[in-house]
């Protein structure tokens, strides 16, 4: 059995809503459960897609490429409005209440310029509760008006994506007038610590129960197409009923060890790690191939990891560990394959998903370069299932290689 090596592994899981798994990704952190819960998000957006309208057993929201993400509200324990970032679930939570509170643990400049216009503008809103969002413009990072292909816009730049808003409409009438823009996507309820609270997708009552104030943009997250508008052709729901019954002959043919021995400390954190890495990469590769990178991958780590090692006890220690990972690759090697070959079927239908769902947006999307903008899509998409599990359905290739090679001028 695979042994945890976390004392020299950065990247931990974390709690709330600090991280969403991509939805090919739930077989790799939840082995045959989060296999099965990935098919069925797939039928759920089957049926949506084929009958329009919402299903009642998937909720789903545009997801924003804000930054950073904002939880702000009274705080449970004294009822003083805060704002915070992620830092908000740590174990010892950073909630600002004031200014001078700000400045002393931030500074003025960066998140810290961040918070100000936060704990000033969010507060007019008056939540009852806890409330999480993104930010999508404030203070020197304001909107701009900008001609893009013969028309006007109001554009904003939070992270990667450029969103530009037609000057002229409603919408881009609010922000103009707005000091600070946030699609808020998550509320919490329960007791205590604001780090125990639960956490759900923010329902259309709460929502309108803020108090409007020109001097916030706040955008609600939830899908924008709820009439049908966008469904599947008869053309489009026969190709995707293709891929869905092939993501079932694939998942058959793995053997659950190959589930359980991907979900397993440290191969599970080093998986998520490789397959960042893969998206960087830019190119999707063959399974069997993947495999033989996946090999070289942690044979580059166990190097990198002993290196650090100063005595011979410390890196037998980290040899042994990658010895019985780079053993498992080896002597799977067909069956992983087929792991890789489910993991890339799950993708190709998570595309189709998205590029369907992108035909309601009333946002337009680009992604600057060095010839000018490229239109792209949203960043992607949030579905919440009956049981309350939150995933996201992103073009990684798209989307995720931009976001990882982007600069953070935020932090």
């Amino acid at each position: 059995m695979i042994t945890s090596f976390n004392e020299f592994l950065q990247e931990g899981k974390s709690s709330k809503l600090t991280h969403l798994t991509h939805l090919e990704d739930l077989m790799l952190d939840d082995g045959i459960a989060g296999m099965r819960h990935a098919i069925e998000v797939l039928r759920q957006f089957r049926h949506m897609l084929i009958h329009g309208g919402v299903s009642k057993a998937l909720h789903v929201t545009t997801k924003w490429d804000g930054a950073p993400s904002v939880v702000f509200g009274p705080d449970p324990a004294d009822g003083k409005f805060f704002v915070a970032t992620k830092s908000a679930f740590s174990k010892t939570p950073k909630l600002m209440k004031s200014h001078a509170q700000i400045t002393e643990v931030y500074g003025s400049g960066g998140v810290g310029g961040v918070l100000h216009d936060c704990l000033s503008e969010l507060a007019l809103l008056q939540p009852t509760r806890v409330l999480q969002g993104d930010l999508l413009f404030s203070g020197a990072r304001s909107v701009k008006a900008q001609s893009i292909k013969g028309k006007d816009y109001l554009t904003f730049r939070p992270n990667t994506i450029l969103y530009a808003v037609e000057a002229t409409s409603a919408l881009g009438q609010s922000i103009d007038r707005a000091a600070l823009g946030i699609v808020i996507h998550t509320m919490y309820s329960g007791s205590g610590a604001v780090a125990r609270l639960r956490a759900a997708p923010i329902t259309p009552g709460v929502f309108s129960s803020l108090k409007k104030t020109s001097r916030v943009a706040s955008l609600d997250a939830s899908y924008d197409d709820v009439s049908g508008n966008v469904s599947f052709t008869n053309e489009e729901e026969g190709e995707f009923s293709l891929l869905l019954s092939r993501v079932g002959r694939l998942a058959q043919r793995i053997p659950a060890l190959i589930y359980t021995t991907f979900e397993a400390e440290p191969l599970n954190t080093l998986m998520n790690m490789f397959l960042n890495q893969q998206v960087r990469g830019g190119q999707a590769k063959s399974p069997r191939q993947t495999v033989n990178d996946l090999s070289l991958f942690l044979a580059a780590r166990q190097k990198k990891e002993m290196s650090k090692r100063s005595s011979e006890a410390g890196k037998e220690k980290v040899a042994a560990t990658f010895t019985v990972m780079l053993d498992a690759v080896r002597t799977n090697q067909r069956e992983m394959s087929q792991w890789f070959e489910l993991h890339a079927a799950i993708t190709a239908a998570k595309t189709v998903i998205i590029r369907k769902l992108e035909q309601a947006a009333r946002v337009a999307t680009f992604i600057p370069t060095a010839n000018g903008f490229r239109v792209t899509g949203p960043e992607g998409y949030v579905a919440v299932s009956r049981a309350g599990r939150m995933v996201k359905l992103v073009d990684r290739l798209e989307f995720s290689r931009a976001n990882f090679m982007a600069p953070r001028d935020w932090q």
